[in-house]
């Protein structure tokens, strides 16, 4: 059955990306049949139409977590005065975002709504906090599920195609997977590896991987308070306490590497981890193949030596690669794993900061910045993980997010439980098979 969508998008890439990503789902939609009104690039541009135009689903493409506007589109909706039968929210989860990834918005426990400017909305339709309740907790309670819907994904093909399902329309969950989407769980898993050490970066059309760089000699971007930065436009995340701040890692060949945050260690009290040092590397399995040979039987002696010189010549054997951990060997090594290590804690520390900046070409996703905060006591380099530019009454603004490391790619993938029971099998079969020949 045909319907009425009404698509926006916050702010989250840029104009340009926005944009595109905006096209590409409306296009979407649109062939499937329906009736498309695109709406434009900003917050707050979606609940000014559905205000005073009708439509079957309101849809927001989203950057970010926030049950305060979900709960403001239940509200409205509900009341009447969003004139839109159902709404849905549609999460970029490509953009490097960790707020915005599946897991974080299942997983993520809201600490405190008191600063969103919906919290008393959130609270009517089910909002619970401090750490009782998740993102996709709220959203699959039943009064709010009837009137709003939510998914992540990996790609607007994807986010299209989620929010098609969800209007009703016979969308196959084979076609959500896009070749877009396959390339780019390919490239993370290969570069799950070397998490921590590579940064994996889109510019424009392009997409490079590197080392991550020494912030110290490549960046040339400086922040600084009250000379580049909008006034009263800071916001900062705070380190969460729970982060490790004092890591220990054993290795066979010599003592123990210990690194200490003394300030985190002061403000919060000593949260330590020990690990073993360990190092990735590929390791080959020879598979040996040998063809079924035979011999004259009236020859018995004849027989056996002409048996064993084929055997000989027709062994062939095939070799399989496999990245393995094993344990470090050297203090470079070791030292190098608990440097990396001592990083991913940092990219998960939950720190951030967010503000409003003179914009230019060079504040983009990817860049390490020099920041001078001293009201917060903020002095240090960090990478920017998001920006968005965009125009408001003033000018052109840009818009940044920072957090203390780049993101990273999960974990290496390890065979299921069924991928090895299949080994085991194939095993058993090529055993059977060389026994009975």
């Amino acid at each position: 059955m045909s319907k009425h969508y009404a698509i926006s998008i916050d702010n989250i890439e840029g104009r340009s990306k926005d944009q595109k990503t905006l096209d590409t789902v409306c296009k979407i939609i649109e062939n499937a049949g329906n009736k498309v009104s695109k709406l434009g690039i900003g917050p707050g541009v979606m609940q000014r139409w559905v205000g005073s135009n009708e439509c079957d689903v309101m849809v927001m493409i989203g950057g970010g977590r926030d049950i305060g506007m979900n709960a403001d589109f239940c509200q409205g909706i509900s009341r009447g005065y969003y004139k839109a039968k159902r709404g849905f929210i549609a999460h970029t989860s490509w953009i490097g975002n960790k707020y915005n990834t599946c897991e974080s918005l299942k997983n993520y426990k809201y600490k405190t709504l008191e600063g969103d400017a919906n919290a008393s909305v959130s609270k009517q339709w089910g909002a619970k906090w401090p750490n009782q309740q998740t993102y996709a907790e709220f959203m699959a309670q039943p009064k709010v599920k009837a009137l709003i819907g939510w998914c992540c994904a990996n790609s607007p093909e994807q986010l299209a195609k989620c929010i098609l399902k969800d209007g009703g329309s016979d969308v196959d969950d084979n076609e959500s997977e896009t070749s877009a989407s396959t390339i780019k769980d390919a490239i993370k898993e290969v570069l799950a590896f070397w998490d921590g050490e590579v940064e994996c970066k889109a510019i424009n059309e392009k997409v490079f991987i590197n080392k991550i760089p020494d912030p110290t000699e490549n960046s040339k971007l400086e922040l600084t308070e009250g000379v580049n930065i909008i006034q009263d436009s800071i916001s900062i995340t705070d380190i969460n306490p729970d982060t490790v701040n004092f890591l220990t890692v054993h290795w066979e060949g010599g003592e123990d590497i210990v690194l200490r945050d003394e300030n985190l260690i002061e403000r919060f009290g000593e949260k330590p981890k020990e690990l073993d040092a360990v190092k990735y590397v590929v390791a080959e399995e020879n598979t040996e193949n040998s063809s079924e040979t035979t011999g004259d039987a009236t020859n018995t002696e004849d027989t056996t030596s002409d048996t064993e010189e084929v055997d000989d010549a027709s062994q062939s054997s095939t070799s399989t690669s496999q990245i393995t951990a094993v344990p470090v060997e050297t203090l470079e090594e070791a030292q190098h794993f608990a440097n990396i290590e001592w990083m991913k804690i940092k990219r998960n520390n939950g720190h951030s900061v967010e503000c409003k900046i003179i914009p230019g070409e060079e504040w983009q996703s990817g860049n390490w910045v020099k920041i001078q905060i001293p009201r917060f006591e903020e002095d240090q380099y960090m990478y920017i993980s998001k920006a968005s530019h965009s125009e408001s009454d003033s000018g052109w603004e840009c818009s940044i997010h920072l957090v203390d490391y780049p993101p990273g790619f999960g974990k290496p993938k390890e065979k299921s439980e069924e991928e090895e029971g299949e080994e085991e099998v194939e095993e058993t079969e090529e055993e059977d098979t060389n026994a009975s020949s």
